[in-house]
């Protein structure tokens, strides 16, 4: 069979998009084996960044499974099997849910997520919070491709902060703290928390920008988010340096690009010209040359940034030096001891 691109039409016949119809059925069969006969793998299965079609479509096996009484590994297996060969309209019939009404709203939000428009997306969005007001990722599609102005954006995504509270309730957070992530329903939450903080950030509302990344990095621990690279260089550009010993042990063993160049920089805060920050600062230029180029500026940062990277590349560096560039500029002779202590870039 010719490989289909997501926005060819399905090869079943159906008249749908690729990957409206059987593309989320046929990447979900690749993660079956990896339930190694245990339901719990579901949840580790969740805890990696799936698009909102897979999303959508392991929160349903999920809720399939937990409908059933197995009496074996084998026997869930067969039953996934079987479910899967078996598709009607999407992955499973409808009558296979009791969707609640926020259930019925997010499944918007993953429509949403696959609109091309922003004009659309605002569109689903408001039609879910019509559905239910506890809808936190409709709020961060506000905050997104809505708002006008910071402050708007702002209060929607505290608007969805608050709703994801509302729909998960208190005791969740204690029952769950630390592996948060990995049960899909906090997933809007968490979203809006990491859109709430970053946005604090930008109204240089710092201090309470850095709380909600501790709060995030304390509800998951494996970071699915990436929270650490952000919150590192919040501490770094506020020379937090109680708080940036506290973050280098949560990732003692962190070897990226986007850790080693504030690592290297706030060692450098520390203790100046040493061989520490030395030692640190040619790790960091070993594992992407390039950021020194756009920390320089020689190279202009662009406006729209990379969507994806690979290590080492440009689109690495631009990525880092888009959010630690100012931490460079606000540390005194910072910029200097770079020059003075890399070699000559070849780039």
């Amino acid at each position: 069979m010719e490989k289909l691109g997501r926005n060819d039409e399905c090869h079943c016949g159906s008249g749908k998009k690729y990957k409206k119809c059987h593309l989320p059925l046929e990447e979900t069969k690749k993660h079956i084996d990896s339930l190694e006969g245990d339901p719990q793998m579901i949840d580790r299965m969740l805890t990696t960044e799936l698009s909102s079609i897979m999303e959508k479509e392991m929160t349903k096996i999920k809720n399939i499974i937990a409908k059933q009484n197995f009496s074996s590994p084998d026997e869930m297996n067969t039953f996934l099997n079987d479910k899967m060969e078996d598709m009607n309209d999407g992955i499973f019939d409808d009558d296979e849910f009791d969707d609640d009404p926020l259930s019925q709203a997010q499944d918007l939000i993953y429509e949403a997520r696959e609109c091309l428009y922003a004009k659309d997306r605002v569109m689903l969005a408001k039609e879910a919070l019509e559905i239910s007001p506890d809808c936190a990722d409709a709020y961060c599609i506000l905050a997104e491709d809505k708002a006008k102005k910071i402050i708007d954006k702002k209060n929607y995504y505290q608007l969805g902060l608050e709703a994801g509270q509302r729909a998960l309730g208190s005791a969740f957070f204690r029952e769950n703290k630390g592996h948060v992530w990995g049960l899909i329903v906090a997933r809007p939450f968490m979203r809006a928390k990491l859109g709430l903080a970053l946005t604090l950030w930008d109204l240089s509302e710092k201090n309470e920008a850095i709380s909600h990344c501790w709060d995030l990095l304390e509800l998951n621990h494996s970071d699915n988010q990436g929270v650490r690279y952000i919150l590192i260089n919040f501490l770094v550009e506020t020379k937090n340096q109680a708080d940036i010993e506290k973050l280098f042990k949560f990732s003692p063993d962190d070897g990226s690009t986007m850790w080693l160049y504030p690592k290297a920089l706030a060692l450098f805060q520390k203790e100046g010209n040493s061989k520490k920050a030395n030692k640190a600062l040619s790790e960091a230029f070993g594992k992407n040359p390039h950021v020194t180029e756009y920390l320089f500026e020689n190279n202009k940062i662009p406006k729209k940034l990379p969507d994806h990277y690979s290590w080492g590349s440009k689109e690495e560096a631009i990525l880092y030096a888009a959010e630690g560039l100012k931490s460079w500029q606000v540390t005194d002779g910072a910029l200097e001891w770079l020059k003075n202590n890399i070699p000559k870039s070849p780039f």
